[in-house]
């Protein structure tokens, strides 16, 4: 038997909350590809959100410089992140 992971927060939390989380998921025994399938589709798919992009859809992006399914200490240095549209990370540069 297993559960279900689930993970990630829409709460406002300091750049890197959503990365240590993922670390400490795979210290306890995920595998990297399960972390970020934790974040990502089995988030939405147990929220019953519907996954990916479509037009008109409002979405927060994040854009990595490696593949985090191999690395998830990518997920620590976001080159660009977009929410609802904006750029508030980018060329490495948090903000503040």
């Amino acid at each position: 038997l297993g559960v279900t992971v689930l993970a990630g927060t829409d709460l406002q939390l300091p750049h890197g909350g959503v990365a240590a989380e993922a670390l400490r998921l795979h210290e306890y025994g995920l595998t990297a590809a399960q972390v970020v399938d934790a974040l990502t589709v089995t988030a939405y798919d147990h929220l019953g959100t519907p996954w990916g992009f479509e037009p008109g859809q409002r979405a927060d992006v994040v854009f990595l410089d490696a593949d985090p399914r191999h690395d998830l200490t990518a997920l620590s240095r976001p080159v660009l992140a977009l929410r609802l549209g904006r750029a508030v990370v980018g060329a490495g540069r948090l903000p503040g």
